[in-house]
């Protein structure tokens, strides 16, 4: 006998048949104990291997779509894949068993949170709910779309066999072929690529042509044969989630949860012009469309934000990540011959798919971020428009501050025709979901709209709006929220409280705007206008686009931006002044809206109007309308450089006439607390 180790007891292992019969009590307990927990764990692993669809994976491969009830299969081996095609999101392989048979098996991207968060794990049985099979260079590819996890299992159950290979499992990763890679289709059609939105895309390419499609059976016999549908063989629209490159017959029903403006290019390649639209489908999966050229004419006024449509015969491809948010590595391109049928029956799909983030979460985000925000809108900004140098062209802007149950505030800032629209809507705290925003880190933490953002105001049917709204009304209106925007330099907007206000000498002595750009609330008066040599306004497109126009030999007026000719422009301040408190001056730039208000409405085209006939006087007389006019201003400050040499400038981001009476109301409650 071999004395025990453990324990130092100095009693003696038993070495024999009868050493085993005088071995004390405790260790024959233990013995049968382990040997019961062993028969515990075989009865559990036959019971496990009953729930198996034996015979589900060769019926799978086969492509067939009647298999009822879902069939379960146990998860044997997982794999993550390299990143071979540019996307963002990884991907996952595993090998399924049904206790006769395994093979590899593609899991859907949007399932990739199964095995990230750890609720799926090798061993595991799933329920299939939802799969496809796709044929690509002759060989064949199971994915799988939807699945429920069941639960572990102790190990493998029955003794599966590899069914093409006809081996046994061996606990290793079965051979399988990666995904294939993204077919050229150079050789047939070329297909648009397109760097940015200032790029072209190439217009030579054609939609392969769609055919019906029996969604009851799997397709196969041909490089990029169709997949499988579902199962049940009864829809006949394909979900969102089940796209993919490899596809050319498909149909999906979805919502337009989001519609951006036309936006138009002009390079060296040529020029073209594009809109696209965010889908959303009753399974929750969302992708984006873009029409370029021909069919953005032909589809941008028939397509509306919130309606459901059915889409077909578009080109499936890889998104650019770099202009999609949205959780979809692929992107459809639509021509011309797109087929999109508008739907009468909208039930099913929500009108909208959020993700919410807190407030108070943001500044733990990434700058760069896409978050969804759902709070309540506790003040906004007058509409103000900024020159864009980069784009040439005049630009509007309006700050929103939010704040949400966390007791934090931000600042959003909106662009376009939302900061045009009628300001009211924001009055009385209205509760607001936003759909894609960006996260800065300019001026703390901000947030920013995109061309694909959506804002509803008071939705139906939003729990988190609800939320916020019985927040605000039990309490939440009365609390003092902390902030995690802070204001470029000083000052929160045109009606910044007293205390925010800065002085004209801080632009100097401070140095503002020669790093980065920065903001100023001031209030200052119009000491002097500019009359000249040049003239006070450029030449932009008489449309709302606001590009620069030039004039052709033949007298008409021709935009290089949009490519549109006109028979004449429409004239936008570009206004230079001195404004001056007690402290100091500087020249600054006021654009078309504030330069307007300035001149008590006079339009550049009216003062254009004069000089071309020769009356001076009513010209001088409405530039010098401006001088000695006291406002609140809100500079923007910012160093450019100009034939190598850096200039400061400054110029009017928003503007407001003062209000005696509430600024002497102002003055007295800030004397009163103290903060002046």
């Amino acid at each position: 006998a071999v004395v025990a180790a453990a324990g130092g007891s100095g009693r003696c292992a038993p070495s024999s048949r009868g050493d085993r019969r005088r071995a004390p009590k405790r260790f024959h307990k233990k013995r049968l104990g382990l040997r019961s927990a062993a028969r515990a764990r075989h009865a559990t692993a036959a019971t496990m291997a009953d729930e198996l669809s034996a015979g589900a994976v060769e019926r799978m491969f086969k492509g067939e779509t009647e298999i009822s009830p879902n069939p379960v299969l146990q998860v044997i081996n997982i794999r993550k894949l390299a990143n071979n095609n540019g996307s963002a999101q990884h991907r996952y392989r595993v090998a399924v068993s049904d206790g006769v048979h395994y093979t590899t098996a593609m899991l859907a991207t949007q399932k990739n949170e199964l095995v990230d968060s750890g609720a799926l794990q090798n061993l595991a049985l799933l329920r299939v709910t939802y799969f496809m099979v796709n044929e690509v260079s002759g060989k064949r590819i199971v994915i799988i779309i939807n699945c429920d996890v069941l639960r572990t299992a102790p190990g493998v159950l029955g003794s599966p066999i590899d069914l093409k290979k006809q081996t046994p499992f061996s606990g290793a990763a079965p051979a399988a072929p990666a995904p294939a890679p993204i077919p050229n289709y150079s050789s047939t059609a070329a297909q648009p690529q397109t760097s940015s939105y200032n790029s072209a895309p190439s217009s030579n390419y054609a939609q392969a042509k769609s055919e019906p499609m029996n969604y009851g059976r799997a397709a196969f016999g041909g490089g990029n044969a169709a997949p499988t549908q579902r199962m049940n063989g009864t829809d006949r629209f394909i979900p969102i989630a089940a796209l993919n490159p490899y596809q050319n017959r498909w149909t999906i029903k979805a919502r337009v949860t989001s519609k951006s403006i036309i936006r138009r290019w002009s390079n060296a390649r040529g020029e073209g012009h594009l809109f696209s639209v965010d889908l959303l489908d009753a399974e929750g999966g969302e992708v984006k469309g873009t029409f370029f050229k021909e069919a953005c004419d032909k589809w941008e006024p028939v397509l509306q934000e919130g309606k459901v449509y059915t889409f077909s015969n578009g080109k499936i491809k890889l998104a650019n990540q770099r202009y999609s948010s949205l959780k979809n590595e692929y992107e459809i391109t639509f021509d011309s011959n797109a087929d999109i049928r508008p739907c009468a029956d909208e039930s099913g799909i929500s009108q909208q798919m959020y993700d919410f983030v807190s407030i108070g979460a943001l500044e733990q985000r990434n700058p760069g971020d896409i978050v969804d925000i759902a709070g309540i809108v506790k003040g906004a900004t007058e509409c103000q428009s900024i020159m864009s140098q980069k784009l040439n062209k005049e630009l509007f802007k309006r700050d929103l501050t939010l704040v949400d149950d966390s007791n934090v505030e931000i600042r959003l800032t909106i662009w376009g025709e939302r900061a045009q629209a009628d300001g009211a809507q924001w009055a009385n705290s209205p509760a607001v979901a936003i759909k894609r925003v960006k996260v800065s880190d300019y001026g703390g933490r901000t947030l920013s709209t995109l061309g694909s953002s959506s804002i509803q105001l008071n939705p139906p049917g939003v729990a988190e709006v609800d939320k916020m709204r019985n927040w605000w009304a039990a309490g939440g209106s009365a609390a003092q929220a902390a902030t995690i925007s802070r204001s470029g330099g000083g000052g929160g907007g045109v009606n910044a409280p007293i205390p925010e206000r800065r002085m004209m000498s801080a632009i100097k002595d401070e140095g503002l705007g020669a790093q980065d750009t920065q903001f100023i609330t001031v209030k200052a008066t119009v000491t002097m206008v500019r009359q000249g040599p040049s003239d006070p306004w450029y030449c932009a497109c008489p449309d709302e686009e606001n590009f620069k126009v030039i004039e052709t030999p033949e007298g008409k007026w021709h935009c290089e931006r949009n490519g549109k000719t006109y028979d004449r422009p429409q004239r936008r301040y570009i206004l230079s002044m001195v404004v001056m408190d007690f402290s100091g001056n500087h020249w600054v730039t006021a654009f078309n809206n504030e330069a307007e208000t300035l001149l008590d409405g006079a339009t550049a085209d009216e003062l254009y109007e004069y000089r071309s006939k020769g009356d001076d006087n009513s010209y001088k007389d409405a530039l010098m309308s401006a001088q000695f006019k006291q406002c609140l201003l809100r500079l923007r400050c910012k160093t450019e450089s100009w034939n190598e040499e850096a200039r400061l400038k400054v110029s009017i981001a928003g503007l407001q006439p003062i209000d005696y009476v509430q600024e002497s109301r102002s003055l007295i409650e800030a004397l009163r607390s103290g903060n002046v």
